[in-house]
């Protein structure tokens, strides 16, 4: 039997690809069916031939190189001022303990609110800051530093992909998606005696992954025999699914 070319497949693919709103990974599914020739909704609207539609899924991974935490200080005080002027100095102090470990630019104010307290009894406030760590075997160095510097808040925190890592991740999940999917198409086309002789379109979605982590506020270090923070980590996947026309005679 005759298959299909891949160079043919990849160069449509390259061209033609169409985005999609929805990924689903892990799984294929196929229609067969004659060409209609024109009409509204026709899956072959050149009318060439008889089609095979096949769908399939596929995924990479790889250990996270990226964390982000959100780390922040909290307030309150009788007058707005006073709450202000704390959030300030604690803030500062909580930048200036991190500078060490992490590049100024990845922490940014992720929220800051000063508001009475509901009984009417004073002021209170936050000021939280996300922060971006580029060596994830630091993160608990991060956020025990951080807690010893006065962090009141210790909130999500997750493990990522950079973008070049994520966009190779995506390409091995796609070449593997589209390799199911032409078995697939093979096989069907062989239990019908059918030969594919090329690539009628390809639509992909998908390309998303993570794994977030979340934990309790650690407590301070008192003294050097206090256990540091060690978060464990696992492997971030990226899913991609295809689904490809074949036109075969």
């Amino acid at each position: 039997m005759q298959g299909a070319n891949p160079a043919n497949r990849r160069r449509f693919l390259a061209g033609t690809a169409t985005l999609v709103a929805t990924a689903t990974a892990g799984c294929t599914g196929t229609a067969f069916r004659p060409g209609s020739g024109e009409g509204a909704g026709d899956p072959d609207p050149t009318g060439n031939g008889r089609l095979v539609e096949v769908s399939a899924g596929g995924e990479a991974s790889a250990d996270p190189d990226r964390a982000r935490a959100r780390l922040g200080v909290e307030a309150a005080g009788e007058t707005a001022e006073a709450v202000r002027t704390e959030l300030a100095t604690d803030g500062e102090q909580l930048r200036a303990a991190l500078s060490d470990l992490v590049p100024e630019r990845n922490v940014r104010t992720a929220g800051y609110r000063i508001g009475e307290r509901r009984q009417g009894t004073g002021f209170e406030g936050y000021h939280s800051y996300a922060v971006e760590i580029e060596d994830v075997d630091r993160v608990g160095e991060v956020i025990d530093r951080a807690v010893e510097a006065g962090a009141d808040d210790v909130g999500r925190v997750g493990f990522a992909l950079a973008p070049d890592t994520r966009e190779e991740l995506r390409e091995e999940a796609l070449a593997d998606a589209l390799a199911s999917a032409d078995r697939e198409a093979e096989a069907i086309a062989a239990d019908r005696g059918a030969d594919i002789v090329e690539t009628a379109w390809v639509s992909t979605a998908g390309g998303g992954g993570g794994r977030p982590v979340e934990g309790p506020i650690p407590e301070a270090a008192t003294d050097a025999a206090r256990a540091p923070t060690d978060l464990e980590t696992g492997p971030v996947s990226v899913s991609v699914s295809v689904t490809v026309g074949y036109r075969f005679e």
